[in-house]
């Protein structure tokens, strides 16, 4: 999940904005090498206080940062009542586009349905240079 999407990050040598759950002194051990690295040569940042632990209920607010800092998001996949669905309805309040990845008939019916509603379909990555 959120891992591969750092790797890739970094074979692309881009840089990263990391936005935390939690503060950021409350790091997790599985993903601290993570940390220092995008924190040696990119951005980490929380709007939570010192030694406030994660929890669950601080995902939204953490996507409402991400979201900010972008100007299109791209789904790969879609369920209305998960975080990627809110996170989706976050980037449409804030009038950011919405791109998705379709899906075969019938494999992932959200997410086509999304596209249906409106978000532009991602069908290769030269769509995103327009």
């Amino acid at each position: 999940r959120t891992l591969t999407g750092i790797n890739t990050i970094y074979e692309l040598q881009l840089k990263s904005i990391s936005a935390q759950v939690g503060s950021i002194d409350r790091i997790n051990e599985q993903t601290r090498h993570i940390y220092e690295q995008i924190k040696q040569e990119g951005l980490v940042l929380s709007e939570y206080p010192s030694d406030t632990p994660p929890a669950p209920t601080q995902f939204p607010m953490r996507n409402r940062i991400i979201v900010s800092l972008c100007d299109k998001i791209i789904l790969t996949s879609y369920a209305k009542n998960s975080g990627v669905g809110i996170t989706t309805m976050i980037a449409l309040q804030m009038g950011k586009e919405v791109w998705a990845v379709p899906y075969p008939f019938n494999a992932n019916k959200e997410i086509n349905k999304l596209i249906a509603d409106g978000a532009t379909p991602l069908l290769n990555l030269q769509d995103l240079e327009k």
